[in-house]
């Protein structure tokens, strides 16, 4: 089985869609996204070794309150959980994205992007939130000049990779 689920998160606007749209394709050219209403599921592939292609099934998910209730009936084990921060604002409510990860995830790991729009920075306590749940790295990303994606991506595959039913036989039926 070479297949997985990678959920993205994150509040309303903070670049969930394009940082989706960025995996599929770097070259992908930022422009105005419509908000994601619901869930969107992109599927994307990657090469692995002896010639195997691995698939993503990559859920982006609407970012606004009204659609947090609905989110526990699809974040799931097994999975890696990509949190999308926007360093301009200062809205991201950490302790709500990683609690309730940490709560439906069944200790998946979590990889946090902090989206550097408009050549913001934000520092974030990484040493406070890897002390407190499930957090793998931190991420600095600029999607308008694509400064940090490469490295993303290959975060991503590489956990991805990692996850404990990657490799698994599927049986003949």
């Amino acid at each position: 089985l070479y297949e997985a689920k990678l959920l993205i998160l994150g509040e309303g606007g903070a670049g969930k869609t394009t940082l989706a749209r960025k995996i599929e394709n770097p070259n992908y050219v930022l422009q105005e996204e419509k908000t994601t209403k619901g869930v969107d599921v992109i599927i994307w592939s990657f090469p692995i070794q002896d010639g195997k292609s691995f698939r993503v099934n990559i859920w982006d998910f609407g970012g606004q309150e009204i659609y947090r209730h609905t989110h526990q009936f699809f974040l799931t084990k097994r999975s890696l959980y990509v949190l999308v921060a926007d360093a301009r604002k200062e809205d991201t409510n950490f302790q709500y994205w990683l609690n309730i990860v940490e709560l439906l995830s069944g200790s998946s790991p979590l990889l946090i992007i902090n989206n550097e729009k408009q050549n913001r920075k934000k520092e974030i306590n990484e040493r406070q939130l890897k002390g407190q749940f499930n957090v793998e790295k931190i991420l600095d990303v600029n999607f308008a000049n694509n400064a940090g994606l490469e490295k993303a991506r290959s975060e991503i595959e590489h956990y991805l990779k990692s996850l404990p039913h990657i490799g698994s036989p599927l049986p003949k039926t």
